[in-house]
């Protein structure tokens, strides 16, 4: 059977698919342009067998850890097996099925590198970049727009990782929500802080401890599966990031948020990692 081989690169982190069908080959391609041929260092290359079966009775995936390096993600139309650099998965013909599967490898994998996948959007102005985390109806697209000095990085899903140096960088991802897409950014941007959404009537930077932030942010990384060493990787990494650059809430109220003003009063909020003072825009 020949396979055609579409590399999408994410951070320091690739996965290789091979695809028989030409037609999800070619919309792969097209979905993921921008991301397409970068294989990483860390590269893990994944043979396909495309079914209509159902693959499982489960509707939301279930991540099963066989061993240190080998994973099996399952879902009602895919069913992938991989380790450290290959693996194949049994799925349907379906760029949303691909899509799926996608963000699972790559969440899982990028963990053992330093690297993780957040529930967060994210801006950059010149080489500088801010973070913003919440649930579900926090503002996180919303924020994205105000920010109308800065290109947003993605209003859904942004990479997160720490360099061996300490420096916390982020960049984007071509997993996007409510914009529904975006241009892609070939690098990695200095992060400057994380912040935590609150929908409010004043604009404000209020600080958060350290330890609350890990927390905090600990609930936006993607983990699909349930393991302690998953839980630990993205603990350790989730302080290490805060350590480095403190996290902070936002309150802010629905009108353009001005960038130098806001990464000024950053500054003095936040002077010290996460120590500081609330401070009114």
């Amino acid at each position: 059977m020949s396979y055609e081989e579409i590399s999408i690169g994410i951070g320091s982190t690739s996965v290789t698919l091979g695809i028989s069908n030409k037609r999800l080959a070619r919309l792969t391609t097209r979905r993921y342009a921008g991301y397409v041929g970068k294989v990483r260092r860390n590269n893990i290359s994944i043979s396909c067998v495309l079914t209509r079966k159902s693959q499982s009775p489960l509707q939301r995936v279930r991540l099963l850890n066989g061993n240190t390096n080998a994973w099996r993600a399952l879902r009602y139309d895919f069913d992938c097996q991989w380790n450290q650099c290959t693996g194949e998965a049994c799925l349907w013909p379906s760029l949303y099925s691909v899509d799926a599967m996608l963000r699972v490898i790559f969440a899982t994998a990028m963990l053992s590198h330093d690297a993780m996948l957040l529930h967060a959007s994210a801006v950059f102005h010149r080489n500088a970049a801010l973070l913003f985390a919440g649930p579900s109806g926090a503002g996180k697209t919303t924020i994205a727009r105000l920010c109308t000095q800065c290109r947003v990085l993605n209003d859904e899903i942004i990479s997160l990782s720490l360099s061996n140096d300490g420096v916390a960088r982020v960049a984007g991802t071509p997993f996007w929500g409510e914009m529904g897409s975006g241009p892609y950014y070939g690098k990695s941007f200095r992060l400057l802080s994380v912040l935590f959404l609150n929908k409010a009537l004043e604009t404000k930077i209020v600080p958060v401890p350290t330890s609350t932030a890990v927390a905090r942010l600990l609930r936006s990384v993607c983990l699909f599966g349930t393991s302690d060493r998953e839980t630990v990787q993205a603990l350790d990494l989730c302080a290490r990031v805060l350590t480095a650059v403190g996290g902070a809430e936002l309150h802010f109220e629905k009108k353009n948020l001005d960038w130098p003003a806001l990464v000024s009063r950053l500054q003095e909020t936040l002077p010290h990692g996460s120590s500081g003072k609330e401070s009114v825009l």
